[in-house]
């Protein structure tokens, strides 16, 4: 609890830990830039900071930094107005059209260009394509510049895209990174008169305006987790930040996702648009989020059943096609050390909601354990005194068991031996009474139906967690709280060979998600690779084969002339959704 409290001190206490402030590396000549869009034309206005400065122009650079139209500055001095007006689509679709009927030419990018990802969404256009920047072009005479600049000049070269002759130095400068950037509304794509060729102005990574002819800017959002609090046991909020880069948020609603059925359940979120901070970032969009999950309302409407949801923002933009779907994370360390568990509640049932981040890549998801308002209590009941129950308790009671589905592996197998040959141990097998394979195990006695006050009772009692996965599969709840009551040794007799697949993340003993006492393998092989790749002691590790395999010479099954073929699981496909729109799905 202590250490606890030092998080929320650090989270919330500026003062304890001082952020140190970024200094964002722009031009000190960039003073201002405002955009503005209309249905016929885009209104690019702004200054240097330099009042002898005269900017004469914008040029619109092709790829091959060919300079394909120059628009004259309405203004006369540091101070720039340039319209783009919709006739431009048609300028720019002839010069593209004309550029593809030319063979392949390498690319002559500005500085650092090619370091920027390619922003065009990834679709296709019977039309002509393109990306273009744009460039501001000033001079300023000779007499007004100093001796120093000369000297410098003289010893260093001049600057990129300079020049300089008797009467006046001239310099041509990407429009962007500028001090402050407004865009007052989402910009809207410039139509030709026919509406089939459009035009998008947007900024990229770097901070620079773009043109990018008859596709789509590729929309990519950052969202971040900066805190999650509960209001009451059944509320909570999640707050934080996201990054959207040059598209404007039209609707965003929170979805949880369940991972099993793909039921949806929807969260509206609160959105503010974080104007100065986007003004000092190039214009690129920012926003601060809040999203508050009442539970309790959600299981009353029915809308939560029993297994894990993910977190996902779903994102609908001004004048983008496609809405995006993001998953939920980036949360710092102490936003996920501190990240409370809740309740739903209705007349007769408890839903204990327990949120974690998922291992890799660390994003939202809560697990939902759902329990009779009797069975609850209970369980709360004998978490606080355990300790008097151990004292009259069986000495030596070990759970033995799978996913909390499954009766087939090696713990049915492994259970199946014990009840056979030491019928008296106080051995139980744990499964979820629903089961198609409650009935397999029903008849070797010793069952505990999950949750039941049964498999409570002896799980906190218990000496040994005997399971082919995560321990934690067999507790009647995975909340901390309950870990921390549990006194039992755990036993990991997994459920497969160990050798063709990295699973230190999984089960590695630093493996942010998994804790065992006992590591059972089949060989001194894999034994090896569990003491010195995993991390595991040699006391930790024991050869014993896997129970299963003593049935493998069983003639209880008829020989087929046949090829099966099985696919593994993909840690990046834990939703339906995402599962069926895969290319692994395509391929099998």
């Amino acid at each position: 609890m202590l250490f606890k409290s030092v998080l929320r001190a650090l989270q919330f206490g500026h003062t304890v830990l001082p952020k140190k402030q970024k200094k964002l590396k722009r031009s000190a000549l960039k003073e201002s830039l405002q955009i503005q869009s209309s249905p016929t034309d885009y209104t690019l206005s702004g200054q240097l900071n330099d009042p002898l400065l005269t900017i004469t122009s914008l040029l619109i650079r092709d790829r091959l930094q060919e300079t394909v139209l120059e628009v004259t500055n309405q203004q006369h001095d540091h101070r720039f107005t340039f319209q783009l007006p919709h006739t431009l689509v048609a300028q720019l679709s002839q010069h593209a059209a004309h550029m593809q009927e030319e063979p392949d030419i390498p690319t002559v990018e500005e500085d650092g260009l090619a370091e920027i990802e390619s922003v065009e969404a990834d679709q296709d256009s019977p039309y002509p394509v393109g990306r273009f920047s744009l460039w501001l072009k000033f001079t300023k005479k000779v007499e007004h510049l100093t001796p120093e600049q000369l000297q410098k000049w003289e010893a260093d070269g001049l600057p990129s895209h300079a020049t300089l002759d008797a009467s006046a130095f001239t310099r041509e400068i990407l429009l962007g990174r500028f001090v402050d950037t407004k865009i007052t509304a989402p910009l809207a794509p410039l139509m030709d008169e026919t509406f089939n060729e459009f035009v998008h102005l947007y900024t990229d990574l770097k901070g620079n305006l773009r043109l990018l002819l008859n596709k789509e800017p590729q929309i990519k959002p950052k969202i971040q987790i900066d805190a999650v609090r509960n209001e009451t046991k059944a509320t909570t909020v999640i707050s934080g930040k996201a990054f959207t880069r040059h598209a404007f948020i039209k609707t965003g609603r929170l979805l949880l996702v369940h991972r099993e059925s793909g039921d949806q359940v929807p969260v509206a979120i609160d959105w503010v648009y974080q104007n100065e901070t986007s003004a000092k970032k190039f214009g690129l969009y920012r926003y601060h989020y809040t999203a508050t999950i009442n539970w309790s309302h959600l299981y009353q409407a029915s809308q939560l059943q029993e297994g894990v949801y993910d977190a996902f923002i779903a994102l609908d933009f001004y004048h983008r096609a496609e809405p995006k779907l993001q998953r939920l994370g980036r949360a710092r360390y102490i936003t996920r050390q501190l990240t409370p568990e809740a309740l739903g509640k209705d007349e007769t049932s408890t839903m204990h909601i327990i949120p974690y981040y998922t291992v890799g890549h660390r994003n939202l998801s809560f697990e939902m354990t759902e329990f009779s308002n009797e069975n609850y209590a209970y369980l709360n009941h004998l978490m606080t005194f355990a300790p008097l129950y151990r004292l009259f308790a069986e000495k030596n009671t070990w759970l033995v068991g799978e996913r909390p589905y499954k009766a087939q592996d090696n713990g049915y197998h492994f259970f199946k031996y014990m009840r056979e040959t030491y019928p008296e141990r106080p051995i139980y097998y744990v499964i979820d009474p629903t089961s198609n394979e409650y009935a397999q195990v029903a008849p070797l006695g010793n069952v505990l139906p999950i949750k039941s006050k049964e498999h409570i009772y002896h799980a906190l009692m218990a000496k040994k967690v005997i399971g082919t996965h995560h321990a934690e599969y067999l507790y009647p709840l995975r909340s901390e709280p309950f870990k921390r009551k549990m006194r039992a040794d755990r036993v990991f007799i997994q459920h497969g060979v160990l050798g063709t697949k990295n699973m230190n993340d999984q089960y590695g003993k630093f493996a942010a998600a998994f804790d065992t006492d006992l590591f059972l393998v089949s060989s001194e092989r894999e034994k090896r690779l569990v003491t010195q790749d995993m991390g595991y002691a040699d006391r930790e590790v024991k050869i014993t084969g896997l129970s299963r395999f003593d049935a493998l010479l069983n003639d209880d099954v008829s020989v087929k002339r046949q090829m099966l073929v099985i696919p593994t699981w993909r840690s990046w496909l834990q939703t339906p959704l995402q599962f069926f729109e895969s290319e692994y799905y395509q391929q099998y």
